[in-house]
């Protein structure tokens, strides 16, 4: 799968054949308008063929305020577990849904009440009632954590790559090591836009006020 990401401002075309693209802005206006018109600014395209970057790509806007179990992510998950049932689970979960309609109609007749209820089994409320979730990661554990939450994500909604604003800036030299070497072993690649004008580092791009490639 040959991904490229063009950044019209600068007629850009960004390969994605590296786990991590690190793009710096050297102006703080600059930045700030790239990020308010994203959707004018860039082009994704999967083997030549441009697809809605929205969609097919995990953004991650304030790295510091995500949650592994944020509702868009626990609706794709039980979107997905419900997917998977298995016909003997299924056959379960009749049995469960049959039990239940009978104790509702014995509390109607103890009750001398006449109750009304819907007589579908609906699996998602089940595992909403019961608060089923992916497993946490400690956020001190920031690296695990981003992971954790990269990884879940492509695999519960098959996106294509991730967009990231200010991520690298967040993490030590070690821990970008063992972010690159995590995200090549699953084929993730990451590109992350950050506004710096003193940092020394080799980037892939370096902008400036004027859409400048330095």
């Amino acid at each position: 799968m040959i991904k490229k990401l063009f950044i019209r401002e600068i007629n850009e075309l960004v390969v994605l054949d590296k786990p991590l693209v690190s793009i710096r802005f050297t102006d703080p206006v600059a930045y700030r308008n790239f990020i308010f018109n994203l959707d004018d600014n860039l082009i994704l395209s999967i083997n030549d063929s441009q697809v809605n970057f929205q969609t097919k790509s995990l953004i991650i806007n304030n790295p510091l305020n995500i949650e592994i179990n944020d509702k868009k992510t626990l609706t794709s998950l039980y979107k997905k577990l419900t997917y998977r049932i298995s016909d003997n689970i299924r056959k379960q979960i009749v049995k469960v849904e049959n039990d239940i309609f009978d104790l509702i109609e014995m509390i109607s007749m103890e009750s001398d009440c006449m109750l009304e209820y819907s007589d579908s089994f609906d699996i998602v409320k089940i595992l909403q009632m019961y608060q089923v979730a992916i497993k946490e990661v400690e956020k001190e554990n920031f690296l695990e954590f981003i992971l954790t939450y990269i990884k879940i994500n492509f695999e519960l909604n098959n996106y294509c790559i991730v967009l990231s604003f200010g991520l690298t800036q967040l993490l030590t030299e070690e821990e970008i090591i063992i972010l690159k070497n995590e995200l090549a072993i699953n084929q993730i690649c990451i590109v992350d836009f950050y506004f710096n004008n003193n940092n020394p580092q080799i980037d892939y791009l370096t902008i400036d006020n004027e859409w400048n490639k330095i």
